[in-house]
């Protein structure tokens, strides 16, 4: 599914934060994170995922290396980022980081 980027990321309007996960369809991790990070989100952050095999340009735009790569945005600015599964108490900590920026 295409997106616009800046408009649904960067741009994003709303108070609620957006988290982008960079996965591709081949990647076992991005399969195993992507259920926890689901949960541990629930409603509270718009999560929007992006296959770098659809997504060239924003894959290179942000300089995904490996996947998963997961960023996380607040007001259109990057305020965290992390590579790789995590546990779900690590994928926590994290979303409370995000939402007390």
């Amino acid at each position: 599914m295409q997106i616009n980027f800046d408009e649904e990321v960067l741009s994003h309007s709303s108070v609620e934060p957006v988290v982008v996960k960079f996965s591709a369809t081949w990647c076992a991790p991005c399969k195993t994170l992507e259920p926890k990070l689901r949960k541990v989100i629930g409603d509270r952050i718009r999560l929007v995922e992006l296959d770098i095999e659809e997504h060239l340009v924003e894959a290179q735009r942000f300089n995904v290396r490996s996947v998963p790569l997961t960023i996380a945005f607040v007001n259109g600015e990057q305020v965290a980022a992390f590579n790789g599964d995590k546990p779900e108490s690590w994928l926590a900590n994290f979303i409370e980081e995000v939402l007390s920026k």
